[in-house]
């Protein structure tokens, strides 16, 4: 059993839409790191392309699992069978668990990479943390907020290892970054509020996606930056 928060009903589908956006944008931050790598040579870029790339698949696996989850309330409602609760809804449906694992796992997965790439550690520690990772999201699929308060937690780490970087070069570029890596952080608080309001998720929405359009700007600045140095 595993317990999945829905939007308000008026935001049916937009959510979606925000997510497809999401897909664009984290598959353009790729692309951008793979075209700086081709300049700089830094095998860090072609990891930062591995890890949004990830996340941009992970959002696949939620849009197709919200689809269907839209899907089956749409159809039960017109039967006049289908019972929520406090906004939510309960899934048995294997494809429904395994999705949102999937989801949830490529996620985290690809921000602990982010993260990994300024803090050093040996291979073995890596695959000690994505086998703690992968248990972690498995036993605590039903827990909702279990995911978001990973997330949040690890974003933060991120936006301290980078604001670190920025203390020390005052780039604006890594200024942009890191405040688009703590609206993500923010918006992950928001969903786990979800549980008091549905609106929340609205907000939380908006408030990731602008914070992945803000790690896009920064990769195009830092691409056309690179590109006028090479010129140079």
């Amino acid at each position: 059993m595993i317990h999945l928060i829905y939007s308000p009903n008026w935001f049916y589908g937009k959510d979606i839409a925000i997510d497809v956006v999401s897909i664009i944008v984290l598959a353009l931050i790729g692309f951008f790191s793979i075209k700086y790598y081709n300049i700089k040579k830094n095998k860090n870029y072609l990891y930062l392309a591995l890890s949004f790339f990830l996340i941009s698949l992970s959002f696949l696996f939620k849009i197709i699992m919200n689809f269907k989850i839209y899907y089956h309330e749409i159809e039960t409602q017109k039967i006049g069978f289908l019972t929520i609760t406090y906004n939510t809804i309960e899934v048995v449906d294997n494809t429904f668990i395994i999705g949102f694992l999937i989801y949830r796992i490529l996620t985290i997965i690809g921000f602990y990479i982010l993260y990994s790439l300024y803090q050093e550690q040996p291979k073995l520690t890596h695959i000690l943390i994505l086998y703690l990772i992968i248990v972690l999201t498995y036993f605590s699929q039903s827990a909702y907020y279990i995911f978001h308060l990973t997330l949040a937690i690890l974003l933060t780490l991120i936006a301290i290892a980078y604001s670190k970087k920025y203390l020390d070069k005052k780039n604006i570029t890594t200024k942009i970054f890191v405040v688009s890596i703590a609206l993500i952080g923010l918006s992950q608080i928001f969903f786990m509020l979800v549980y008091f309001s549905t609106q929340l998720y609205v907000i939380a929405e908006f408030t990731q996606l602008a914070g992945y359009l803000g790690v896009l700007t920064t990769f195009i600045m830092v691409l056309k930056h690179g590109r006028k140095k090479n010129k140079n």
